[in-house]
C-alpha cells in the first residue's frame, strides 16, 4: 500500500481443488489519481489441461456491451463504464440471482450474475476488469 497505489494479491486455486487449477491469482489494484482514479481487478489462471473459465460481477441494475472491450452497468440512472481485457475472445452470460438476502428496498429487485466467459477452453491466461 502506498499513497499512489494500492494491490492486494489473493491466491485462490486451493479454493477449487477439482476445477485441475494449476494456478488462480485474483489481484485488486487500486490508484487514487483525484477524478481518474482506477480500480483494476486481474484473473490471472492456468490449469493442467485446457478448460472453461469465467468470471463474474453481480448487479442490480443492467449491462450492456457497448464495444468490444468495454461494458456499461447502470443503476437507478448511475452508469459505470468497464473495459474488459483477455487472454482470448469472450463473451456475456447473464444468470438470474435467486434467494436476494438484502432487505425490503431490495426485495422487488432481483440480482444478476453477469460472467465474462472465455469463448473457447484454454489451458492458461487472464481476465482483466478496468474501470
Amino acid at each position: 500500500f502506498t499513497p499512489m497505489r494500492d494491490r492486494l494479491v489473493f491466491d485462490l486455486a486451493a479454493a477449487y481443488p477439482s476445477a485441475g487449477l494449476t494456478r488462480l491469482t485474483r489481484e485488486f489494484l487500486w490508484e487514487p489519481k483525484g477524478n481518474s482514479a482506477r480500480l483494476t481487478i486481474t484473473d490471472d489462471f492456468a490449469f493442467a489441461e485446457p478448460k472453461p473459465f469465467e468470471t463474474a460481477l453481480t448487479t442490480w441494475g443492467t449491462c450492456e456491451r457497448v464495444a468490444p472491450d468495454r461494458l456499461r452497468f447502470t443503476f437507478e440512472g448511475k452508469s459505470v463504464e468497464l473495459r474488459i481485457r483477455a487472454s482470448a475472445a469472450w463473451h456475456l452470460v447473464e444468470e438470474k440471482v435467486e434467494g436476494n438476502p438484502m432487505g425490503a428496498k431490495w426485495q422487488a429487485l432481483t440480482p444478476r450474475r453477469i460472467a465474462i466467459r472465455l469463448d473457447a477452453p484454454t489451458q492458461e491466461g487472464f481476465i482483466k476488469i478496468e474501470g
